[in-house]
């Protein structure tokens, strides 16, 4: 069975005997010893050189159980060569980072092993008996595969198991129909905000031409927050329930210097766009409003794309639901109310004419 055979059953399995079993072949030929924690370095070392078959795993180990073959730990190889004569098993074995049990989901399994730093990990049955092994080969496979799926999600592909060639097009198509379909009708809200301060927009057009501009930089801003979020989560580097209040504040410390940057950038281009207007008071009020609502959109995008995956992943949804399309579409309609509701409160509404634009 063919490496890329494997990547596509694994999207399908989904504990971890299922994966152990697509992988039956690869046990049966690494046969890892096992060391009774009663025996002796030289029994063990003894017999990894009477069993034909067996040596050590991939990191250069061997598993150590009791009477019962319940597993209790692990030796290394360096152990058994520098352990003197007549020390005990029991007394080097070290306890596993993480034990695996056949019944519990592979995602479960993957995200254990990269909270816990371990790159290789032992499965037990439900009785604690030890059965094998996720090595690194295997665990690279599984983390490979999750991996895809979750730029699918962020990407809003849907979460297909099939490699990009082997993916029926019809599968394809619905996969991303269906989210872009329902994004198309959450954006066209923006037309009906739009619609209401038609007025306001009429008046001041410069409103208008920068609009496009505020949702895109905030919207850019929100996506990179997101991304290291969920980036963090998916490493283990960040604990939706124990880091929120840390990640939150850490992102709202990023947010006010880059919203400060960007307000100015704005301030200047408004007023660089209007240089030649008929009224400097208007432009600079106009500039305000803009730059008001870029800082305010900015602020609000970073804080949603940080929050928004740490709340999905603390009531067990994938966090990369929340990515770039969707946070995207959110902001852009966040922009238009915002900027439309400042440009009211600043500009009064009123219907100033004759407004110089580019």
């Amino acid at each position: 069975m063919g490496p890329r055979r494997r990547r596509q059953e694994l999207a399908v399995k989904e504990t971890v005997a299922d994966h152990m079993a697509n992988y039956e072949d690869v046990l049966m030929n690494r046969c890892e010893p096992t060391m009774s924690e009663s025996g002796t370095v030289e029994e063990c070392v003894a017999q990894i050189r009477e069993e034909e078959r067996s040596r050590l795993s991939e990191l250069g180990l061997a598993w150590v159980v009791d009477a019962d073959l319940k597993l209790t730990g692990y030796v290394q190889a360096v152990d058994l060569l520098l352990s003197p004569e007549g020390t005990l098993i029991a007394d080097i074995a070290k306890a596993p980072a993480i034990i695996v049990r056949m019944s519990e989901p592979l995602d479960d399994a993957m995200q254990q092993l990269r909270e816990s730093g371990s790159s290789v990990a032992p499965v037990v049955d439900d009785s604690g008996e030890l059965v094998a092994s996720l090595a690194p080969s295997e665990v690279i496979a599984a983390m490979e595969q999750e991996a895809t799926e979750d730029v699918a999600k962020m990407a809003l592909a849907g979460e297909q198991g099939d490699t990009y060639f082997s993916a029926k097009i019809e599968n394809v198509v619905n996969a991303r129909a269906k989210w872009l379909l329902s994004l198309l009708m959450f954006q066209s809200l923006s037309s009906v905000v739009l619609d209401h301060f038609s007025a306001l927009l009429s008046a001041n057009l410069t409103l208008a031409l920068f609009l496009t501009m505020i949702t895109g930089t905030s919207g850019n801003a929100g996506n990179q927050s997101s991304a290291v979020v969920i980036r963090g989560i998916a490493t283990g580097d960040i604990l939706s329930k124990k880091d929120a209040f840390r990640v939150l504040r850490r992102e709202l410390r990023v947010a006010l210097p880059l919203m400060l940057v960007l307000s100015a950038a704005s301030f200047a281009r408004v007023l660089l766009t209007n240089a030649s207007g008929r009224s400097l008071v208007l432009g600079i009020r106009t500039a305000a409003a803009i730059t008001i609502a870029m800082a305010a959109t900015v602020f609000s995008a970073i804080a949603i794309g940080a929050g928004a995956p740490l709340l999905l992943d603390s009531i067990g949804i994938d966090p990369a639901n929340c990515a770039s399309p969707t946070l995207a579409t959110f902001v852009d309609l966040l922009g238009v109310i915002l900027l439309c509701t400042i440009g009211t409160a600043l500009l009064g509404g009123s219907a100033v004419k004759g407004m110089a634009a580019f």
